[in-house]
């Protein structure tokens, strides 16, 4: 009897310390995909649950990585919680030893360097880019979905070598969103509307029809050769009173202009402009903007506030808008600022620019179009 109890005792144990051995030994990688349940150490720190998450997915001892953007919802929208995010995330995966985190800053350099020629893997669901990017391996980016209490955010590493991507996710209370931002309140001292407005973007409706009517707009542009447009500062979120510049690079000598089209549905018009009323750009050559340092030209974030797409559009033979656009800066010589025109005016420049190309022939073959847009997103400071 005695045997029998012993041989049974026995058999429960090697079942335990199977079940065990078995749960320590199960890959990384299945662990990380496993249902979400919150309540342990990522509601104590979510930004470093994320780190340890996204570190297991590495295999080396430090992966290059660069920090992307976090978006709202399914949106191109961001708002102040996203450089919240991006900046505990940065602490977060500063501290991980399976991370040599990547600047901004680092980003920027290898814009200007030419060597990133878009920010568009910076944003989440974005492709590898064609070329591999010296010295970054892999790029940390993603969403985030408000309903009130949480912030469930998503983080995807996307490694440039193959394009894979992998993904976690983690809940943030919405109370401590508005202590971070607000140190000097206690968390149930911030309000829900007060939290709603540094989490969700600026006038995040009317941003978006802003972003759909731009781009429906410019369909009929075609895409005969590329252009590149970029942020110099490395990111697409700007508070109130930050600078903003700007990089365009063309692979055909053409005309190139400039726009920022806003939420309030006016239009800016960044180039040419009195400092720089030549709309010619040689191939290979890069404009940047504003490109001087004389008063009034900086381009500093303000009202009115949300979602605006900064758009060029180029064509290898000076069409009826970039001529347009010429006499503009001209007529504004001497002035320090940028001319505004109405969202109308901008549709009848490209519609008689585009009739007039049909058909039309140069030397080299007919005229050729390219374009290029980024949403950029502001809001007030905090």
């Amino acid at each position: 009897m005695n045997n029998e109890i012993d041989n049974t005792l026995s058999r429960r144990l090697r079942c335990i310390f199977g079940v065990v051995a078995l749960m320590l030994f199960v890959p990384a990688v299945l662990r990380a995909q496993e249902p979400f349940v919150a309540g342990g150490a990522e509601l104590r720190d979510p930004y470093s649950y994320l780190a340890t998450e996204l570190s297991r997915y590495v295999l080396t001892n430090a992966a290059s990585i660069g920090l992307g953007n976090f978006v709202y919802e399914n949106t191109e929208q961001m708002s102040p919680f996203s450089s919240l995010l991006r900046d505990q995330l940065k602490v977060a995966l500063s501290r991980n030893p399976r991370f040599k985190l990547i600047t901004r800053e680092a980003l920027a350099d290898l814009q200007k360097e030419g060597q990133l020629q878009s920010l568009s893997i910076l944003d989440p669901g974005a492709q590898k880019p064609k070329i591999a990017v010296k010295g970054v391996e892999g790029i940390v980016r993603g969403r985030f979905f408000y309903k009130y209490p949480d912030v469930t955010v998503f983080a995807e590493l996307m490694w440039l070598d193959g394009g894979e991507v992998k993904s976690v996710q983690v809940v943030v209370p919405a109370k401590d969103v508005g202590a971070q931002i607000w140190p000097a309140n206690q968390p149930d001292q911030v309000n829900k509307e007060r939290i709603s407005s540094a989490v969700v973007p600026q006038n995040v409706e009317k941003s978006g029809q802003n972003i759909s009517d731009v781009e429906n707009r410019i369909k009929s542009v075609p895409c005969d050769f590329d252009i590149s447009l970029s942020i110099l500062e490395g990111k697409r979120d700007f508070a109130e009173g930050e600078t903003i510049s700007y990089r365009i690079h063309v692979t055909e000598s053409c005309h190139v202009a400039v726009f920022c089209h806003q939420v309030d549905g006016s239009t800016v018009v960044l180039f040419p402009n009195p400092h720089s009323a030549d709309t010619f750009v040689q191939k290979d050559k890069d404009v940047q903007i504003p490109g001087t340092s004389r008063s009034g030209f900086e381009l500093v974030i303000g009202p009115p506030y949300g979602a605006d797409v900064v758009q060029v559009i180029a064509c290898t033979k000076r069409s009826h808008l970039h001529q347009m656009l010429a006499d503009f800066a001209k007529e504004d010589a001497g002035k320090s600022s940028y001319r505004g025109l109405t969202r109308g005016i901008f549709v009848q420049g490209i519609e008689k620019s585009l009739s007039e190309s049909e058909g039309a022939s140069e030397p080299s073959g007919p005229p050729r179009w390219s374009e290029s847009h980024i949403v950029v997103s502001t809001y007030p400071k905090y």
